[in-house]
């Protein structure tokens, strides 16, 4: 049975997952989009229709409909999409379940765990896919679509993915300001970013093997204090990098030296 979807939202993952779906054979019937130029550059890629007025959303022949919004703007579009009882799962860490019932029936969550970016592709196969769903019933047809798309499929429940989603924001997007403030120091010597890359890849590298705190190396570990008195003269110009600096330092150690 061929299962037919439609997506709300046409962001980062929005536009990741709808094109994973596109690939594997499940066919996307709408794009819906506040922005339409958004919903159809979306929807043209995986032959689907864009649309940006909400009673334009048509449920009949839907499985499943994705929501892929920002938290904020739930209540700024559910509200005035006729979902019937079809299937709706929102794609979100931090919302639970829950929200969804106050403007549809039948309800689940398809949570993808992975940084998204429209023009980079990503290898879904590697990529855990967290479900959750008020029924047994709801779960399987769930389980099924995830089984297309990924080989990773986990069922997780609101509380949990509440802390997955925290445990997620620290090790990406945290990580990844890490990086934008590392680039900043590196230009104000005149070098490259890219002389950083394989110190990177073998940071992350390590934990394949390794857990993080196993893996854990530098001055902090053991507090030398003239090597983070250094280093914080350097900063001395910069209070929003020492206060970082200080912060992360005495975390390290005291994680270490509890």
């Amino acid at each position: 049975m061929s299962i037919q979807c439609t997506f709300i939202g046409s962001g980062n993952l929005a536009t990741r997952l709808a094109l994973r779906m596109f690939e594997k054979g499940i066919a996307i019937k709408q794009v819906y989009s506040r922005n339409l130029d958004n919903a159809e550059a979306l929807a043209k890629q995986i032959k689907a229709e864009g649309v940006s007025d909400p009673a334009k959303v048509n449920k009949q022949g839907i499985d499943l409909f994705i929501v892929a919004l920002a938290d904020k703007a739930y209540d700024e579009v559910l509200p005035y999409i006729d979902f019937g009882d079809k299937i709706v799962a929102h794609t979100a860490g931090s919302v639970p379940m829950k929200k969804l019932a106050e403007s549809a029936n039948t309800i689940g969550v398809f949570y993808p765990l992975q940084t998204f970016s429209k023009g980079r592709m990503v290898d879904f196969n590697e990529i855990p896919l967290c479900l959750e769903a008020e029924s047994d019933e709801v779960l399987r047809f769930l389980e099924k679509v995830a089984n297309i798309i990924t080989d990773d499929v986990r069922v997780v429940s609101s509380e949990d993915r509440k802390q997955l989603h925290l445990a997620a924001v620290f090790c990406c997007n945290f990580v990844n300001h890490l990086y934008a403030l590392c680039e900043s120091i590196v230009n104000k010597a005149d070098l490259n970013f890219d002389i950083l890359r394989p110190l990177i890849k073998e940071t992350a590298s390590k934990i394949e093997t390794l857990s993080p705190k196993e893996a854990q190396t530098g001055p902090a570990i053991r507090y030398d204090k003239n090597i983070i008195n250094n280093h914080l003269d350097l900063l001395d110009e910069d209070e929003n990098l020492k206060n970082v600096y200080e912060l992360l330092t005495s975390s390290i150690f005291k994680l270490h030296n509890q």
